[in-house]
This record gives structure tokens, sequence and C-alpha cells, in this order.
């Protein structure tokens, strides 16, 4: 039951803590990628509409912004569990069952909080929202925690009511069932009612008047976090006479942010009076004035829910010189504060009394080890600034470093730092020298000077004579074994050595790019298992040798997605400091750069954040300074588009192409695709995403060229073949006819492979053949992993020639296989793969299209680089990699954190290697940034283009073939009887019957299949 307390000033109002929904687990697994994660949810009560529900993972201390996981549906009865996780396989073999929603939100570490929200509204949490939690006492990672059974109470976190088994708790573990410490599935149980719990309700933060036209005005509402405020609102009241006036939206509606224990309702009002005296009534869902306070005065209200009720002054006012973007803040229960920088919407700034600041220099913040000395200490310092990142979208503060003469001359101490604003103007300008206080601490393993506690002071000084600029530190790269960078932490730092581009995943959403060189001037750097033997390879070494030649350069914005990632020119083109870098007219409104491009001119401030140090870097109109609102460091475009792919010879052209999950079916959050439409639709999002998709396809395929394509990634439902909408759409751009080999679903998986062919060039030879049984799940572990492959054979229409295709999709290395399966150098599941490629060779060497033709070509995304297994295997059984023995060791089709390598293949028998013309590997995709495919969900319109570049994350393989004609029978063989033939190398034989020439087919004259030579 519901219980009201009535007060002025301040009053505690209980409300009904029982929530029907409450978190009551979360995991960070074990496996490979960290999966399972996950939360486990509770019903108290029967909830017939799951969708009014989110979920949101608050990472790395950050504060709640909203519902991430919006997708919840259906229904579920009270005392049901629902499991939300980060993806389905992972979760799927460690608990035996699929959870019931997945999404990126549940990408959780354990040092992550989590929220649940009903209408928007938090309702209960896990963990403290705003803290990492990394050795706190609620850390779960690779291990759990799980709420104890009795009462079943949702709201803020609290410690005492979860259980915890420590970190690493389930290490070695593959499934729940094996761990030492089980996660509790399923266990939760309450038999106690749920006890009223006291929430605060109060205005907070007041804005009326200002210099100028009153601008921003506003009231803000804190609750203890997950309070309803439905039917609450605020009355304004003018002290003349006492009445009421204005309309003010219901507060319900104004939520605008939270922070770890309250919510912020923000009532947006234009016309707030100014006072001499006025006011306002907070008022419940009841009617009942739970606080009525004025400013400039006091009085008695006339009417009205404060009817009759004197007001209470809260001693503080705005007048028109209060600058615009302040107002008055109230810190604990009576103190109201003088106008200072609002914070609508969190929480205000309330600071503590500053203790009296040790001055220091920064080289003793510092220090030599990775944490400061005097973490959690009050400093004073004198430096100058040498980047400002201030401004709105960037990373809220500055870098400062000591003037030459104050430098301690020791290389392994630091004389840079970062100034945190944490939500204060600091006005500050580049070159400036400024005296700062403030309390020593980190963020992200980056030691600055912060306002956590609200009492940093920032005061703009006069530079002192003859103490020198600073000093920018010299970087060769790669890096000697024995550098630390946290000697250079918070620095200017120029880079001495060219590098390269070489990878730019989180480009479009973070404004990151990873720079390489080794030193020798090579264009990228390869997987070690595309160029080295596995078994030689250990894969730490290989990993700190990427870390030395590498260097992440970002565009100093703190958010995701926030705008402007490249200054532009007149046309509103992106362009980089390079004159030369200009767009042609195949980059229609995107002028960016491409893996392997020569980067040079490289300087900047060396930061720390997200895991790794990175260079804020400069802009070259400058100086060493930099400004932040431009990703601006000196592109070169060595590494030059080819707008069609190098010609590879021959009269047929067959292609392989990874189309990045086309699907003609949207993705709407349903699973609805798949052989029996229950699997999740994985292609674009909204018909304008795949309207952009089939274009680039289409586009690519186009310029391939190609009379047979084998396609991977391609959708698998029921009743649907978009492999036949590709054809239509491709014969509609390329004025040839193409079809499908309409095979309908094939294996088990969303996605598969399929064949589209020109009917004017190539005709099928018979029906398809599909490898299921024995591939799918080649290790027997009760889990189909590969995709089917599928074989068919074509005949050349002028050539007569005829050759078998097999196209195929090897298991991912992404969620692994368990133990024996994953490899630590060639990824998950790799023991999956070389089997797959056994049974492979195996299928192809029974002729599964009875074709009676020799002539074997393997397509399709391997899902291996060039010394791993599965291909080793299949180049023992006779099949050469083509790219590998036309291209050489140079060699790439994908790129995977920042290193690059070949997963795409077109691999001959010995039958067909010397009918091959030539190959090539169409460098479309892997070279260019994410930033300009077909999904708009991070990517700027202007920069989409209809053409081939980036329609795919793969890059296609095409070959050129000159077949052998069939052979012709002699018609003296069609006659019956036992005739003598003699062969082009002077072997003579007797055949009864029509009789075949072996050299084409592979079969001596009696028709029994000759042996094959296994070597090249």
């Amino acid at each position: 039951m519901k219980k009201l307390v009535l007060t002025l000033a301040v009053s505690a109002l209980a409300i009904n803590a029982n929530a029907q929904l409450l978190i009551t687990g979360v995991i960070d697994g074990p496996r490979s990628g960290g999966v399972p994660k996950a939360v486990e949810l509770y019903a108290t009560e029967d909830i017939a509409d799951l969708s009014i529900y989110g979920i949101e993972s608050a990472n790395n201390g950050a504060d709640a912004q909203g519902p991430e996981l919006t997708t919840l549906t259906g229904s579920v009865l009270a005392g049901g569990f629902i499991y939300a996780a980060s993806e389905s396989d992972g979760f799927t073999e460690f608990f035996g069952f699929a959870p019931d929603f997945t999404g990126g939100a549940l990408s959780i570490n354990g040092d992550d909080a989590i929220i649940l929200y009903k209408s928007g509204s938090k309702i209960d949490e896990f963990g403290v929202v705003g803290e990492d939690g990394t050795g706190k006492d609620w850390e779960y990672t690779d291990g759990w925690a799980y709420r104890t059974n009795n009462p079943a109470c949702a709201g803020p976190f609290d410690l005492g009511a979860w259980q915890f088994r420590g970190t690493n708790a389930l290490d070695g573990a593959t499934t729940n069932g094996a761990a030492t410490t089980a996660f509790p599935l399923a266990t939760f149980a309450s038999t106690i009612e749920c006890d009223d719990q006291d929430v605060v309700v109060t205005i907070n933060e007041i804005h009326y008047d200002n210099n100028g036209g009153d601008a921003g005005e506003a009231v803000e509402i804190a609750a203890t976090a997950g309070a309803d405020l439905s039917g609450w609102s605020v009355v304004l009241y003018n002290g003349n006479g006492g009445a009421s006036y204005g309309a003010v939206p219901p507060l319900a509606t104004a939520f605008e942010g939270s922070s770890a224990d309250r919510d912020f309702y923000v009532l947006r009002i234009s016309g707030i009076q100014n006072g001499s005296p006025d006011g306002l009534a907070l008022v419940d869902a009841g009617g009942n004035t739970v606080e009525f306070l004025s400013y400039e005065g006091s009085f008695t209200a006339e009417g009205g829910p404060a009817d009759g009720l004197p007001s209470t002054d809260i001693g503080v006012s705005e007048d028109s010189g209060t600058a615009i973007g302040q107002s008055l803040q109230r810190c604990g229960e009576t103190d109201w504060r003088a106008p200072q920088l609002s914070t609508f919407g969190t929480e205000n700034t309330c600071p503590d009394v500053p203790p009296e600041p040790i001055d220091v220099r920064i080289s003793e913040i510092q220090g030599v080890t990775d944490s400061s000395p005097l973490n959690g200490q009050f400093v004073r310092i004198t430096a100058v600034v040498t980047a400002d990142l201030e401004e709105p979208g960037e990373i809220g503060g500055f870098f400062v470093q000591e003037e030459a003469a104050d430098e301690d001359g020791d290389p392994a101490t630091s004389e840079g730092i970062f100034v945190f604003c944490g939500g204060v103007t600091c006005n500050v300008a580049v070159g400036d020298t400024v005296t700062v206080q403030g309390k020593v601490g980190s963020f992200s393993g980056q030691t600055q000077i912060d306002n956590d506690d609200g009492n940093l002071s920032v005061v703009v000084t006069d530079a002192p004579a003859g103490l020198g600029a600073p000093v920018a530190a010299s970087l060769n790269y790669p890096l000697a074994p024995d550098f630390d960078l946290e000697s250079v932490e918070d620095m200017l730092v120029t880079v001495a050595s060219d590098m390269r581009v070489t990878e730019y995943f989180n480009f479009d959403r973070f404004g990151d790019l990873v720079l390489w060189t080794d030193g020798t001037g090579a264009e990228r750097p390869y997987q070690a298992s595309q160029i080295m033997d596995p078994s030689v390879v250990n894969r730490d070494d290989v990993d700190e040798e990427f870390a030395r030649q590498s260097l992440v350069v970002d565009d100093s914005r703190g958010g995701q997605n926030v705008g402007k990632l490249f200054p532009v020119n007149d046309l509103g083109e992106p362009v980089f400091g390079d004159a030369s870098y200009v767009p042609s007219a195949s980059l229609d409104g995107y002028a960016g750069f491409r893996g392997g491009d020569l980067v040079t001119g490289i300087e900047g401030v060396m930061g720390e954040a997200f895991g790794s140090y990175r260079l804020y870097v400069s802009d070259p109109s400058a100086g060493t300074a930099i400004d932040g609102d431009a990703f601006d460091v000196q592109i070169v475009n060595t590494n030059q588009r080819q707008t069609a792919p190098e010609a590879v010879g021959g009269s047929l052209k067959v292609a392989s192409f990874n189309v990045l999950n086309y699907f003609t079916t949207l993705d709407l959050g349903q699973d609805t695709c798949g052989p029996s439409k229950n699997l999740e639709c994985r292609g674009a999002d909204s018909a304008d995403e795949l309207a952009r998709q089939q274009e680039k396809i289409v586009a690519a395929l186009a310029d391939l060229d190609a009379d047979i394509v084998g396609l991977i990634e391609i959708e698998n439902t029921d009743g649907v073949s978009a492999e036949a909408t590709l054809a239509s759409a491709l014969s509609a751009v390329s004025g040839r006819s193409y079809a499908a080999v309409q095979t309908g679903t094939v294996g088990t998986d969303a996605i598969k492979v399929a064949f589209i062919y020109d009917t004017a060039t190539v005709q099928l030879v018979g029906g398809f053949a599909v490898l299921e049984e024995g591939f799918l799940d080649p290790l027997g572990i009760g889990r189909d992993l590969n995709r089917a492959a599928l074989a068919q054979t074509f005949r050349e229409a002028a050539g007569n020639g005829i050759v078998t295709v097999a196209v195929n999709h090897f298991k991912s290395k992404g969620s692994g296989c368990g133990d024996g399966d994953d490899d630590p150098v060639q990824g998950s599941c790799n023991a999956t793969r070389t089997a797959a490629a056994g049974a492979l060779a195996a299928w192809l060497d029974s002729d599964p299209t009875g074709s009676g033709d020799d002539d074997m070509l393997i397509l399709g995304d391997l899902n291996s680089y060039a010394k791993e297994d599965p291909i080793t295997l299949l180049v023992n059984a006779g099949y050469t990699d083509l790219a590998a023995y036309f291209l050489g060791d140079s060699a790439y089709g994908y790129v995977f954190s920042g290193r690059w390598g070949t997963l795409d293949y077109a691999m001959a028998n010995p039958a067909l290697l010397a009918q091959v013309a030539g190959v090539t590997e169409w460098h479309i995709n892997a070279d260019e940034p994410d930033a300009i495919d077909y999904d708009t969900r991070f990517n700027p319109q202007a920069w989409f283009a209809g053409d081939a570049f980036r329609s795919s994350d793969h890059d296609p393989v095409l070959v050129g073939l000159n077949l052998l004609g069939s052979p012709e029978v002699r018609d003296d063989c069609k006659k019956g009887g036992w005739k003598t033939f003699v062969t082009a190398e002077g072997e003579s034989f007797k055949n009864q019957g029509s009789c075949v020439s072996y050299v084409a087919s592979g079969k001596d004259a009696k028709g029994k299949k000759k042996p094959r030579d296994k070597g090249k």
C-alpha cells in the first residue's frame, strides 16, 4: 500500500518498490570473446507486454543515458525468468539453451553496471552507475553475481542484496555445468513482500533571469532513481497577490537524465517571472503540495494546490547581471548556491571546502609508473596549455605541459598532464600559461587533474620569463622493446617515422585510425598465420610486436557519432591535410583514405583512453597545437582505387564474393529468417539500407563481369531467393542475362552460399550437389557450425569445356567452439574448419555432381589465413591456392585488428590448374572504411555512393579460365563392338560402345576412373 508523508521544504514520499521485473543475475563468461555476457531477469507478477521494458549497460564508469536494448517482446508469467545476452551462440553453448533476447547493449565486462527501465524510467540497477567496477566489491569479471532471495525489491543498487563468487570464478569452464562455481540459473525465489521504500522528490535547480532577454529558463525536479512521477506537477506562483500563473507541462514527460541515485526532470518554461518575490510549488499525484519555494522574498499562496501555505525563500537569486547558462542550485536539504554554470539533467555542482594545495611539478604527479604517487592529493601546478579540447563533443578538458626549464630531466617521467574540466568551462587557449588547482585522479588509465569534488580552479597567468616553450617528445616507430609510452603520456609528441593506415573499424563511430610501420616501408602488416607456419608463432610475441609498430590517432571527440570527422572544403566534402588528395568523380562525396595509404607529419598530444595510448592529432594550420575541430593528419593516397579489377585473361571468368549478409527480408528485430524462420535476419534494417546495399553489390558484380559467381552470406530463408533478386538486378544493370542456381534453403543457418551465372555464356550440367552430412558438424559435437557446401558443374557455351565449382563458407573465428577446437594462433573453431576442409576434398574427389570431369574449383570464405591448417590440408590434397600462386605473399582481402590476410579463396585441383589464365583480388572493400558502406547508423549520408567501393567487408576474388573443350564421341564409338583407339600420348586401348577421351574426362576408355595426381 502507498503511504504519503507530507512536510514542507523537503518531504519523504513512500512508494511501493515492488517491481514487476527485476535484475536477478549478471554473468561475464569465460569463453572466447568473454561470452556469455548476459543478464537474468525475474518477473514478480504477470507481465502482458514486455515491450515497455529496456536494458542499458553503463560501461567503464559511464552514467546512465537511457535504454539501449529495447527489443523485448511478448509476455511472462509471475515467477518466470528472462535471459538477455550479447549474442546467442556462446550463451547457448555455455548454458544449453538460447537466450530470449540478444543485443549489443549486453556486451558487458565484469566492471560494468546494468540498468533496467520501464517506460523509459529506471526501476532497477546492478552495480554503481557512474563508477568503473574494476577492483570494487561488486566486480564480476569472468564470474557472476546473483541476487539473494528475499525480498524482491527493485531500485538503487544494494551490495548487501547480492552474492558474488569473485573474479575469475568461471575461468576454464566451457559450460555452466562444468564450472566449479556454476551460475545459479533460475534459482531466485522470494517469499517476502517488498517493504515500502522512501523516495525523495525535490525542486533541485532554477533559472529565471539573466543578462539581456531571458534564455534557457527552466525548473529541475530531482527524484530518487526509479520513482514514478506520473501525475506530478509544478505550479508557478506570482508573489504579487499570491496567485498561480502560466501553463507547465506534466512533470513525467520532462525526464532528461540520471545519476547513480537520482533521476532529473527538467521543465523548460518560457516566461518564469523575475521575483520580488515569485515562487513555485511541487505537487504530487494526489494534489498534495510537497514543496513550496520562492526567491527574492516569501509570500502566501492564494488559490491552487498551495492555497494558504507560506513559501520558503531559498535565499539566493538571479538578476539582469546573471550570465546566460547559469542557474540557482540546491546542495543538501536547505542550502542553495548563488548563480553558477547550470547542470540541468545532472547532479548539481556542490563542492566541499578544498584543502590547501600542494605545489608540485607535473613530473612529480606523473612519477615513473602507471599510477601517480600523488593520486587523490589536492595539487597546484603552473604550465602551458598545449591542446584545448573543451568544446561540445570533445573530451572535456585541456592538456598542459611544463616549460623547458621546468622539466626534471628524467626520460621516464612525463612532463604533461590532462586537466578534466568536469562540466565547468575552463576558458583557456593554446599557449596560455595557467595555474591549475585540483585533485589528482585517473580515468581509463590516464593520469589527470580532475573536478570530481567541484574544487577545480584554473587561472590564466602571465608567462614567467626565460623558461622556454614546452618541448615535444620525438618518437620513432617501431618503438624499442623497452620503451614505455607512459613516459610521454599527455605530452606533445612528434612522430619521426612515416606510417601507414592499417585499421579504421572505429573510424565511423569514434573517429579513430590505427597507423603502422615496421620501419622497412612495407605497405601493411599481415596476420602471422597468413605468412608463417602457425606452429612456430607465439601469439603474445606477435601481439607485442604489433603494439610497438602501431599508433592510434584520435579525433579528440569523447562521444560517439558526434559529427564532423574531417574538415570540409567549400563543397562540403571531407578533405585531408595533403592538398593533392582530392575527390575524383568515382568518390562522390567521400574524399578519404584507404588501407596502406602513407601518413606523414604526425604530431599531437599522447593521451590514454579506451585501453590504449592514443595521439590526439594536430592541425597543421595551428603549428604544434591542436584545436580538436578536425581529424587532420597528412595522408597521402599511395594506394589508389582500382575502378575495375585487373585483367585475368581466359575465355571464362569465375568470381567468389562474400556479400556481407545480403537479405531481402529486413532485419526489424524479429527472428523470422532461416530455413525454419526462427533465426535472426542479419541484413539491412530498412528499405533504404537494402536499396543502398543492393546498389553497391550490383555495381561490384557488374564491374567484375564474371560468367559464374559464387556468393557467400546470402539469405537462407524458406520461400526467399535473395540470389535470384541479385541476378535480376545485375541483369538489368549489366545487359547480361544472369540467373540463379535455384537450391532453396540449404543447411541450417540463416545464411548460405549460392551461385549466379550468365545463361548466355555458360549452361548448367546436371543438378547441383550439397554437402551437409559430416560437414556442417564435422566433429560431431551436436551443433551445426559450417554452412553447407554447394557444387555445380557448368559448361562453357563457346568452348564446350566444363568445370565443377564448389562454393563454401567455413565456421568463423569468432565465438569459441571449445577446448581442442579453438587455437590461440588460428582462432576459434580451427579444428572444425580443418575437418570441413578434409570432408570437402573427399567429397569433390567423389565427383558429387556426376559430371565425369576432373576439373574442380573451390571458392568461398574459408575463414582461414593462408598458412593455417584448413588451407594446408587442401593444398596437400592437391589444390593450389591461386592467389598465392599468382600474386605471392602480397595477397590479401580482409583486415582484422589492423592486420591483413586472405580469408576468401579460389583453389584449383591439378586437372584445372593448367587451364587457369590468371587471378586477381579486387581491393574494393578491405581497403575502404565502413563509414561509406550501406549502413546508415554511423555513416554520413553525403559519403554514400552507389558504386562498388565498400560493398562488403571482404574483397572479391576473380579467376580467368581457358577450359579444354569436351571430347567429341567418334562415330565408330557409337556402333558397339570392341574398338582400338590410340591416345594423344600414344597409349592404345579398347572400348566397347561409346567411348570418351580421358584427356578431358579423367577416365580411360573403359569408363574407369584414373588415379588423381596428388602433386601440384
